[in-house]
C-alpha cells in the first residue's frame, strides 16, 4: 500500500539498534560507511545519526544534500526502538518521512547528531523529488504544517517560490535541465 506502508513493514521486523531507510535506486556511498560511522561511538543519547547524501541523476553527480537541520532519510541511521513507537503516518504518500521527523523532534528526549560525511547515493527522479510531483508535495506540506500547528515561515513561501519556479523550468526545459540547473 505504497512506500511507507513497506518501510512500517521493515520497522515491525527490524531487531537491530539502528534502522536506515534506502528506496530503489538509493545505495551506501560506500563500503565502508557503517564502519566509519559507528566505530569508537556507541550513541547512547541520540535518536538520529545523519550525514549528506550525494543527489544522483542518471550516474551524474548532481549535488550533496543533507546538513544539521536537512536530515534525508537514506543519509540517517533511526533508533530503532524509537522508530517502532513513532511509524510512518501513510495518510502522507510524499512526505511521510518529513512528518515523522518532526514528530521525532518534539519528543522531550529528542537528539540528532551530523556526522560531516556522506552516507548515500540518492537517486533522484521519484516521487518526492521529481518536479511533476510539486502540487501534490504542496498539498501534503500544507497539511502536515497545519496537522502539527506548524508556522508558515517567511522562508518558507520563499522556498515554495523556488520550488514552484522550479516546475516551470521543468516545464520548459525538461527534467535533466532542472536536475542539473535547479
Amino acid at each position: 500500500r505504497g512506500i511507507y506502508d513497506a518501510m512500517n513493514k521493515g520497522i515491525d521486523v527490524a531487531s537491530g539498534e539502528w534502522i536506515n531507510f534506502m528506496n530503489g535506486g538509493d545505495e551506501f556511498y560506500d563500503n565502508k560507511v557503517i564502519e566509519n560511522i559507528f566505530k569508537n561511538c556507541s550513541y547512547e543519547d541520540e535518536y538520529v545519526i545523519h550525514g549528506k547524501v550525494a543527489l544522483i541523476y542518471k550516474n551524474d553527480l548532481i549535488a550533496y544534500y543533507g546538513n544539521t537541520k536537512i536530515i534525508p532519510h537514506q543519509g540517517a541511521f533511526f533508533k530503532t526502538k524509537i522508530m517502532k513507537s513513532l511509524k510512518f503516518n501513510t495518510v502522507y504518500k510524499i512526505f511521510a518521512d518529513g512528518e515523522c521527523l518532526s514528530r521525532m523532534q518534539k519528543l522531550e528526549k529528542y537528539k540528532s547528531k551530523f556526522i560531516d560525511m556522506v552516507i548515500a547515493n540518492f537517486e533522484l527522479g521519484g516521487v518526492g523529488n521529481h518536479p511533476k510531483y510539486f502540487f501534490k508535495r504542496l498539498k501534503e506540506e500544507i497539511k502536515i504544517k497545519n496537522d502539527q500547528k506548524l508556522p508558515f515561515s517567511f522562508k518558507w513561501y520563499i522556498l515554495k517560490l523556488i520550488d514552484g519556479f522550479g516546475y516551470i523550468l521543468y516545464h520548459l526545459f525538461g527534467e535533466i535541465f532542472y536536475y542539473k540547473k535547479f
